[in-house]
């Protein structure tokens, strides 16, 4: 079931109205709870918290949102890294001396443990939420939803169904779209109890990712537009310079170098800028880039497809993957909310492909609630899987070390 976090108790209740009014009603009987897809334990702090102490908590406990409570334990809002880099030091905020109050974003949507999980997953993604709070019937907070780890615990289940796992991919020449429809087809037969697919079945495996992607799984290089204009900071830029591109694009950035043939340095993250620059109290103006940045990141190719990215994002536990082509070029940059929103198809929503993917996903794993490599959450060390490697040798061995988001 859920984690629920021993601090909270009486305390951590959503104002009325923030909740989902449907609750266990909204469940359809045979559909997994909330409470299945085991929503991490929040960190929570008060919102008359400074923005700098929040920050320190949130550095201390790893982690890129936090729930805030009012004087009474009612939720009152949620803080993101990515609020941090866009309504603090984008805007000159001083973190010490403003409240978190006057940055986050109030009363956000919740849901209830027992609430559909298809439902909530599909409310983030066509939402763009990166994070859902979930509560208990009383209303008391008991968790987190986080999309990517939602991700990576569903490929992770239809890899280790697939029975190929990480050689299995590297083997499948035409992609991992293909083995991914090859995982849902081994979902349905489990969840059909070992029985044969039928012919229905394949149909709507085939649906399925027809609604996600429009009959072809996007390349890296088809969601990046291909526009030839690389958005990227110096490395002499400031904090706050670089804080201004990353809140207009909603994302992080590439830090390079025009006088080295705008050559690839590093990468700046939210994450980057909530541990190493507003949880140590540096300021955003006299702190460079070069000081804060992500070295030497691995990087992968602009023909990866979307779901092949997915799964290097899983592997190394990253949200970010700059991406170059062949001959070395650098492209750009995608995060995992702008993969998860690249689904197209017929003006059906993106939410409604996702569903597919998740519920078969849960159906290959049983609802047994078994530990996932997500949970473990290691930072392994060592290269990119063959699938994500950068075909010029570019991709660099160091990275998954030193890159931790």
């Amino acid at each position: 079931g859920s984690n629920r976090s021993g601090g909270l108790s009486a305390a951590g209740k959503s104002k009325a109205g923030t909740a989902t009014s449907a609750g266990t009603a909204s469940r359809k009987e045979g559909e997994r709870p909330v409470s299945k897809l085991r929503p991490k334990a929040p960190i929570t702090a008060l919102d008359s918290d400074s923005i700098f102490d929040v920050a320190k908590k949130m550095a201390l406990n790893r982690v890129d949102a936090a729930l805030l409570l009012d004087a009474e334990g009612a939720l009152s809002g949620i803080i993101t890294d990515n609020d941090v880099t866009r309504r603090v030091i984008a805007v000159s905020l001083v973190s010490s001396d403003t409240l978190v109050s006057a940055v986050m974003t109030k009363n956000p949507k919740c849901v209830q443990s027992a609430d559909s999980a298809l439902d909530a997953l599909e409310m983030m993604v066509d939402n763009r939420f990166r994070h859902l709070p979930v509560m208990d019937e009383q209303g008391v907070v008991v968790g987190l939803l986080d999309i990517a780890k939602c991700l990576y615990d569903a490929i992770s289940v239809l890899e280790k169904v697939q029975g190929g796992g990480e050689e299995g991919s590297e083997k499948d020449g035409a992609g991992t779209g293909n083995a991914m429809a090859k995982a849902m087809t081994e979902a349905m037969k489990k969840a059909a109890g070992g029985r044969g697919t039928n012919k229905q079945q394949l149909l709507a495996i085939q649906a399925m990712m027809e609604t996600m992607f429009g009959g072809e799984v996007p390349t890296l290089r088809t969601i990046l537009g291909g526009s030839g204009k690389v958005q990227s900071v110096l490395p002499g830029a400031t904090i706050t310079e670089a804080s201004k591109l990353m809140a207009e694009m909603r994302k992080g950035v590439l830090v390079m170098d025009a006088k080295r043939g705008k050559e690839l340095l590093g990468i700046l993250t939210p994450k980057d800028l909530l541990n190493r620059v507003i949880a140590k109290g540096l300021s955003p103006d006299e702190t460079l880039v070069s000081e804060v940045m992500t070295p030497n990141p691995d990087c992968v190719t602009g023909d990866l497809t979307l779901l092949e990215a997915l799964r290097e994002m899983y592997e190394h536990k990253y949200l970010h993957l700059p991406v170059r082509e062949a001959d070395g070029r650098v492209i750009g940059i995608v995060d995992v909310m702008e993969l998860v929103c690249s689904t197209a198809g017929n003006g059906s929503s993106g939410g409604k492909g996702w569903r597919d993917f998740f519920s078969g996903a849960m159906a290959a794993n049983g609802g047994n609630g078994r530990d996932t490599d997500s949970d473990r959450g290691s930072n392994r060390s060592g290269g990119l899987s063959a699938a994500g490697k950068s075909k010029a040798g570019t991709a660099t061995s160091a990275g998954t070390a030193s890159r931790k988001e």
